[in-house]
């Protein structure tokens, strides 16, 4: 860069884009439901980009397990009216688990391929 001083203008033609984002398609939005037993409630899903996954319990308090047993109180736990988002750190195309602490509870769902 010969020729460039200290406070130089440089002109820069075009605008470069960096795009990290990838395409994604949400899939039909669905609800499933976890009980007092480690239940698979979202099955394997090798072309699975993300989910969203609500507690809709006012009372009650859901644990969730990515290809394993869930167990109350270990590993994701939503409270009540919680959302968990999976991220990039998160990130699996296994089963998802689930167990809730009294009865049935409903989970809204919303998956992305």
């Amino acid at each position: 860069m010969s020729g460039i001083t200290s406070g130089s203008n440089i002109t820069v033609e075009g605008v470069p884009t960096v795009n990290t984002k990838t395409s994604i398609t949400a899939a039909s939005p669905s609800s499933v439901s976890a009980g007092v037993v480690s239940t698979s409630v979202i099955p394997l899903n090798v072309g699975r980009k993300s989910i969203v996954i609500t507690n809709t319990s006012a009372q009650q308090r859901v644990s969730l397990a990515i290809d394993t047993s869930a167990i109350l109180d270990k590993g994701i736990t939503l409270y009540p009216h919680a959302i968990w988002v999976m991220g990039e750190y998160t990130f699996s195309t296994g089963a998802i688990h689930a167990i809730s602490s009294m009865s049935t509870v409903v989970l809204s769902v919303q998956e992305f391929n």
